[in-house]
């Protein structure tokens, strides 16, 4: 079997500070300059290619292959590969198309969109292991785990955020961004969110794909008692931009807004999408205050435009000011 060692750029375990021009007191203008001092090799089969990478509370990295689409491989921080969950079909237990991998604490949470499911498997003693599955009736969009019981899923088209049981119950249901400030675009996709829990309080971050907002939210027992919304402060989001072209009657969208978003204890980050600049990111702390515009000057996501992955160091270093 043909071997490669494929390195992964885009996994920041440790993040030198160049350049700094921000203080303790943070303000609107701060940034924050890193380079990637560090990376895996990861021995994966040369066909292989990573996407929707996370992390496990063991500080194991899990992703699917972007090829194949029912492949879940878990690697450890030497780049060893532990563990392929590799199960293709529509049984249970099997996956068609991985669109979404998520990770809380052990449990691994995968959107299959082929057989309109929710699979939940778990890394345990090196090994991934098949734990439930449910389906659902329309196509997810993301998944954030609440605790073992729970989890939040968003849908494609809408306006509502649903909490599920294990069994694939809804439990309630939450309207996060029931307007859309772009009249002529399809309601169906100005719903697109993003899902996110910060793993060290119970608040939730939602990102609106389309019209680039942010919604940070307390969630208690069974329902949110707040939600802020939060317009991306970079210079470089400059919104959305929509051109009509009359001649072929359509309408195209440049999404220059955010273009994923993460959760780490106490921040969450919004990748600004940008044609000239992806390697700007807006960090708000649990509360939805602006802290910093991070630059990573040597960023390189070539690998895959899906997904960006920036450890816990990172959080510690923006919440110190950068020291």
């Amino acid at each position: 079997m043909i071997k490669s060692s494929y390195k992964v750029k885009v996994i920041l375990f440790a993040l030198l500070i160049i350049s700094i021009s921000c203080s303790k007191n943070h303000n609107n203008n701060a940034s924050l300059h890193y380079t990637v001092i560090d990376s895996i090799r990861v021995n994966f089969d040369s066909s292989v290619k990573i996407y929707s990478l996370n992390r496990t509370l063991d500080q194991q990295f899990v992703c699917i292959d972007f090829y194949d689409r029912f492949s879940i491989y878990l690697f450890d921080e030497a780049g060893d590969v532990l563990s392929v969950y590799s199960e293709k079909g529509q049984g249970p237990g099997e996956i068609r198309r991985a669109q979404i991998l998520d990770t809380q604490d052990n449990y691994i949470l995968v959107i299959d969109s082929d057989n309109s499911k929710i699979i939940i498997l778990k890394a345990e003693d090196n090994r991934i292991l098949f734990d439930t599955e449910f389906k659902i009736k329309q196509h997810a969009m993301d998944i954030a785990m609440i605790d073992e019981d729970r989890l939040l899923i968003s849908h494609l088209g809408e306006k509502n955020v649903y909490l599920y049981d294990r069994k694939g119950n809804i439990i309630n249901s939450f309207s996060v961004d029931s307007k859309s400030n772009i009249s002529s675009m399809n309601e169906y996709l100005s719903t697109a969110l993003s899902v996110k829990k910060f793993p060290d309080s119970n608040r939730i971050s939602f990102a609106n794909m389309v019209t680039g907002n942010l919604f940070i939210a307390n969630f208690e027992e069974d329902d949110f008692t707040e939600i802020i919304e939060i317009k991306p402060n970079s210079k470089l989001a400059k919104g959305l931009e929509v051109v009509s072209d009359k001649e072929n009657e359509h309408t195209t969208i440049n999404m220059n807004g955010i273009k994923s978003h993460q959760c780490l204890p106490g921040i969450t980050i919004a990748s600004i999408k940008n044609a000239q600049y992806e390697d700007i990111f807006d960090i708000y702390d649990s509360k939805g205050l602006f802290l910093h515009h991070a630059i990573i000057d040597n960023w390189n996501n070539s690998l895959n435009g899906s997904f960006f992955f920036l450890d816990a160091s990172f959080a510690q270093k923006v919440q110190k000011g950068g020291e």
